[in-house]
């Protein structure tokens, strides 16, 4: 019976693992470092993506709260010597543990399916989640005793599980951050001259004919990088992405409602900072459903040099849509537009190359564990979701507006 020690125990143990687990993850994720022995960028994409937040908590938190009073309730059990509190006690932790378990089958579908990347952290803290629940399961009296408490519990619980799903889908989360240039942490000057390649200058330097952005630390000239939007434009934006990114074609989804909605004349760099070991050496191994990045980066970057005025379109086209399009699609079109041996070409040339290390760079510059970036004269903008009117307010801070006028 469950109202043996061992079994009590059990639970308790299992429970803290979980526990301990979830509130490291939460501690690095509010510290905006990477989880350690992730690789830079793989654990973040499920820790940053859109699904790790249930309405205006993390998942995390929903785990913490779960796991103590599962903690809670095991150790009452075995104090409190009225059997009707006793029996609550264990009736609450198995529409627990049914519920958790079915969100945890939820969640790995999630990171499976949708996200495409496996956060190894949180599979650790599911398995010892698991591993409690299956012991109330396996041991609770109220579980194998009452045969219509079974039925009434597992309706509870199967209610539960709906509601908390329901609410994973449909209520949008904001997830935006917004970090001030002047509050950040500058590598050394010798780092950033070693940075410093291509048409990418980092720290402050001598200004000429050269946008600056990040209260100068970012300079370039405007002409020799790939543009969407007129180069005379008011407000100059850098968008460091990678075309394999969900959270990144998000971005640019949002951006362009944006451009339609309001009357603000903008430019947009677009710089790729592909999460594939095939350019990225800063990586220890390619996330799962990265693997065609660097690929689809050279296609752009080619485009661009070969046609500039072909590029905003080509970027669209990659962007657009839920997922990129295949690679031969994505070749075709490319093809299509500057022909197939000037592509060839323009993909080895080092405009190309250099276009992509900037990006591989700017990340490294800006310590970003995570993509996308969108970068102003004194911001930078972390997007991962969020509703039409929080981000329509970010970027009116963002580029120093007292008010957005409608088309």
């Amino acid at each position: 019976m469950l109202s043996h020690r061992p079994a009590r125990i059990a639970i308790v143990v299992f429970s803290c693992i979980a526990l301990g687990i979830a509130l490291y993850i939460m501690a690095v994720v509010k510290s905006d470092q990477p989880l350690p022995g992730c690789g830079e960028d793989e654990c973040n994409v499920v820790l940053t993506s859109r699904w790790e937040h249930w309405a205006f908590l993390s998942v995390a938190h929903l785990g913490v709260g779960g796991y103590l009073s599962m903690i809670s309730a095991a150790i009452l059990a075995g104090v409190i010597r009225i059997p009707v509190i006793r029996t609550a006690l264990w009736a609450l932790m198995i529409v627990e543990s049914l519920t958790g378990i079915g969100f945890i089958a939820w969640l790995l579908f999630l990171q499976w399916i949708i996200i495409k990347q496996f956060c190894v952290f949180c599979l650790s803290s599911h398995f010892f989640g698991a591993l409690a629940y299956a012991v109330i399961l396996l041991r609770a009296p109220a579980w194998h005793g009452f045969y219509h408490a079974r039925r009434r519990l597992t309706g509870t619980a199967a209610a539960l599980l709906v509601f908390l799903i329901a609410v994973h889908i449909f209520v949008v989360p904001e997830m935006m951050a917004v970090q001030a240039a002047d509050s950040m942490e500058a590598v050394g000057s010798a780092e950033a001259d070693t940075l410093s390649t291509g048409m990418l200058q980092f720290g402050k330097k001598e200004a000429s004919r050269m946008v600056q952005l990040l209260d100068g630390n970012l300079t370039f000239d405007l002409h020799k990088v790939p543009v969407s939007g007129p180069h005379d434009a008011e407000h100059v934006l850098v968008e460091l992405s990678d075309y394999c990114c969900s959270s990144c074609r998000s971005l640019h989804r949002r951006l362009k409602q944006f451009q339609e909605d309001y009357d603000v004349e903008m430019v947009i760099v677009h710089l790729p900072a592909p999460m594939d070991v095939e350019c990225n050496p800063h990586i220890k191994r390619t996330p799962r459903g990265f693997d065609k990045a660097c690929k689809y980066a050279r296609l752009a970057m080619a485009v661009n040099h070969v046609d500039p005025a072909q590029f905003p379109a080509f970027h669209h086209y990659l962007m657009v849509d839920r997922f990129p399009p295949k690679i031969e699609e994505a070749q075709a079109r490319a093809e299509a537009l500057i022909g197939k041996e000037a592509l060839a070409t323009a993909q080895e040339h080092e405009d190309v190359k250099a276009w992509i290390q900037n990006g591989l760079n700017l990340k490294r510059y800006l310590k970003a564990t995570t993509l996308p970036k969108l970068i102003t004269k004194t911001r930078v903008i972390s997007y991962s979701g969020g509703s039409k009117g929080a981000f329509k307010k970010t970027m009116q801070e963002a580029l120093g507006l007292d008010e957005l006028k409608k088309k």
